[in-house]
């Protein structure tokens, strides 16, 4: 396992070998993945709480996402069609998750956005993917049909993002949670920036000459994909209202 891998060949900036610090972060990232799937999805089959049961699925989803980024050395293949239904899951399946965690008593708001969430999923990646040539045939005909996946991807990821943004707010307002809660909330808005981040690039509205800032943006990527990771993880454990236990740690006090 190469943790520290220098450039080689020509560069790109979607090269995980331009950063030589980029491939420990990905892996760092990914084992947070690992660990934290296994411990939520035990305490969901020792507790049946479902929004441990959601977010193990969406840790799940981080440690297969970033683990293939590492084995192609490539970032471009998260603008895939797999990838792209993935990319999906990791911040709806949060959603779902807080949404059964906030709303204990209304549980179907929860269910009804964990559907959403794999629909538009689906359907990113059917429409990404294309087999039967829809876009491309509507493509000839009105360039903007090449869109509709980009606009599958923003119907997914905003509602998504916005609701680990403000959920946490609220119950911190509502003093249903202390502080730690924000952590989430600050996983989010960290998570929201590394899809901006990879827009840039993607779009090409970034200038390239005299400096290719491709790779300025695209070095700052693994950075603010380890640290939403980070607040991921503690925005889950500590919280009381929807926290999960570790076997062999105890918490003096849960906030």
């Amino acid at each position: 396992m190469v943790l520290f891998q220098p450039p080689s060949g020509p560069a790109s900036p979607f090269d995980v070998g331009e950063q030589r610090y980029a491939e420990t972060f990905l892996w760092i990232t990914a084992i947070i993945g690992i660990i934290w799937a296994f411990l939520l999805i035990m305490s969901y089959i020792q507790t049946r709480k479902r929004h441990h049961l959601l977010w193990g699925a969406s840790f799940s989803v981080m440690w297969i996402a970033f683990h293939q980024v590492i084995a192609s050395g490539d970032y471009s293949i998260m603008l895939g069609p797999v990838m792209a239904l993935m990319l999906g899951f990791i911040p709806g399946l949060l959603a779902a998750g807080l949404l059964m965690a906030v709303f204990e008593d209304k549980k179907i708001i929860g269910n009804l956005f964990a559907l959403f969430v794999l629909i538009m999923g689906i359907l990113i990646a059917l429409f990404k993917f294309d087999p039967f040539f829809w876009i491309a045939d509507a493509a000839a005909i009105d360039p903007a049909a090449a869109l509709i996946p980009s606009i599958l991807v923003m119907v997914l990821h905003i509602p998504s993002g916005l609701l680990i943004v403000v959920l946490p707010l609220i119950t911190v307002i509502k003093k249903q949670t202390r502080w730690p809660a924000l952590l989430m909330t600050i996983g989010g808005i960290l998570f929201g920036i590394v899809g901006i981040l990879m827009a840039l690039v993607v779009t090409d509205v970034v200038p390239v000459t005299p400096i290719d800032y491709r790779f300025v943006i695209m070095a700052l990527f693994s950075v603010f994909l380890l640290l939403s990771g980070i607040c991921f993880a503690f925005g889950t454990l500590i919280p009381a209202k929807w926290n999960f236990d570790i076997p062999g740690i105890e918490f003096e006090e849960r906030a």
